[in-house]
């Protein structure tokens, strides 16, 4: 990582979108040799995978849809 400062921003995860701590949301880490590491995410039977090139708009407004799925 450069000593540039990192452009961040936070999204909002409503709590009914985290799974109790016996069923884990966060299905795994992809290994280093895997080309931009990703998380992948449980949610209501839908699987997202996050990785450093996913756009925040994207991830917020995927999130948003989410948040409303029942």
């Amino acid at each position: 990582m450069s000593d540039e400062a990192v452009n961040q921003e936070v999204v909002p995860v409503p709590m009914n979108l985290v799974a109790p701590a016996e069923e884990p949301c966060i299905k795994k880490l992809l290994p280093e040799s895997v080309k931009g590491s990703s998380l992948e995410f449980d949610f209501h039977g839908a699987t997202l995978r996050v990785t450093d090139q996913t756009s925040d708009a994207l991830l917020a407004k995927v999130l948003g849809v989410l948040a409303h799925v029942e």
